[in-house]
């Protein structure tokens, strides 16, 4: 059943070439698969309201939020989880993904984090957030993902 309804998406898919081409181009990223493509593109309404990546991580949920009660309770930083469930759990689920690619960017990144002393679902959280903001980043380019890409610094 699995299998027939992927192919279905994918012949469906094909009826908007718009879609269809961003789709590919989200896949590009190592850990993105068609599931999560999709779910981007359909829970951010293919990026209309977002002007910067910030606004689109505080959307998911994945964004650090402070904890702060007067000046007697402070607790480390968590996820906010006030955004879309679906999102947070799609970028989740590819985070652990890229991260079990050994040749993957992400899976040295996981590695740096982890041997820092982070929590392991701190680590994947961040590597979620990472995802999201490339894909962000991908969709407003359009042009697919390159490893070795490095920003140019001011």
């Amino acid at each position: 059943h699995i299998r027939d309804m992927e192919n279905t998406f994918k012949k469906e898919l094909k009826k908007y070439p718009d879609w269809h081409q961003s789709v590919e181009l989200l896949q590009t990223i190592p850990g993105i698969g068609p599931n999560a493509a999709a779910i981007f593109l359909t829970e951010t309404k293919d990026l209309n309201g977002f002007g910067v990546s910030r606004q689109l991580t505080a959307y998911s949920g994945i964004a650090p939020a402070p904890y702060s009660s007067g000046s007697s309770v402070h607790r480390n930083a968590s996820i906010s989880k006030i955004g879309d469930p679906r999102l947070r759990q799609a970028f989740y689920m590819a985070a652990l993904s890229a991260t079990r690619l050994k040749n993957s960017p992400y899976y040295d990144f996981y590695r740096r984090l982890r041997e820092k002393g982070k929590p392991a679902k701190v680590a994947l959280i961040a590597v979620a957030r990472k995802l999201m903001v490339l894909c962000f980043s991908i969709m407003k380019s359009r042009k697919p993902y390159d490893p070795a890409y490095r920003a140019a610094s001011i």
